[in-house]
């Protein structure tokens, strides 16, 4: 991880965590999902919170979930669930070694160090998407096809910059139904009516995001620009889109 002005970035960490006890660093990147990450809570509890994609929520709600969650320390990890108004409930899970260096590069480079202990804050059933993963577990794309290029080469036949327009729909695992590819790398992917989608309901992606979760989505890498495609479920074959099509 490189820093544009690296002085500044280390002078922000350390006023932050000496008027709040802690800094959250987001990372917003084309590979991978969005997280967040404290930096400064090891020095009095010896660990870190960090939350994994959650796209259901905007930044400001991660930041107050992490918020209430470090309000909460210290704390036993084991079963411990905290209560956000009008956000959920969440659990917090012990991040295995081998998301710590990728995802938390911050916090070693800002403690010199090569290890610490991080706390996966993960929200309840009716609230987790296709984008959050199993920190807890060891680093697998296989597992975490999402996060595979959190590590991987970018090895699609696209810009690595590929976001796409989906719904919380999609996100939740419904089928998306219809794609649109309207610049080289931006895409419209859609479960159920585009139309219908309203703006509350939209969200900005890394377009792995949605390939990682539904193998069938492959066909969307092969439209050209301009060009739309839609099915009736998961199982159906892809379409061309027309100005008769019904989907």
């Amino acid at each position: 991880m490189t820093y544009p002005n690296r002085p500044e970035f280390l002078r922000n960490i350390k006023e932050n965590i000496s008027q709040h006890s802690y800094h959250v660093t987001v990372v917003q990147q084309h590979l991978v999902p969005r997280y967040a990450y404290t930096i400064g809570l090891s020095e009095r509890y010896d660990l870190e919170l960090i939350v994994a994609g959650c796209y259901i929520y905007s930044l400001d709600d991660i930041l107050n979930i992490i918020k209430v969650a470090q309000a909460s320390l210290p704390y036993e990890t084991n079963d411990l669930s905290i209560t956000v108004d009008n956000l959920g409930s969440f659990s917090l899970r012990t991040v295995h070694p081998t998301w710590l260096a990728p995802m938390l590069l911050g916090a070693l480079d800002y403690y010199k160090r090569s290890t610490l202990k991080a706390i996966q804050i993960v929200p309840d059933y009716s609230h987790s998407t296709i984008d959050v993963p199993d920190l807890n577990t060891p680093w697998n794309p296989s597992t975490e096809p999402a996060w595979k290029w959190l590590k991987d080469e970018w090895d699609l036949p696209i810009p690595a910059t590929s976001s796409a327009t989906t719904n919380l729909a999609a996100l939740f695992g419904y089928p998306v139904t219809e794609a649109s590819r309207w610049e080289s790398d931006e895409w419209e992917l859609f479960a159920g009516p585009g139309p219908d989608v309203t703006p509350e309901d939209m969200r900005i992606v890394p377009l792995g995001t949605l390939l990682g979760a539904d193998p069938s989505l492959s066909a969307v890498v092969r439209l050209q620009v301009g060009c739309s495609i839609w099915r009736e479920s998961v199982n159906s074959k892809w379409k061309d889109w027309t100005a008769s099509s019904g989907g």
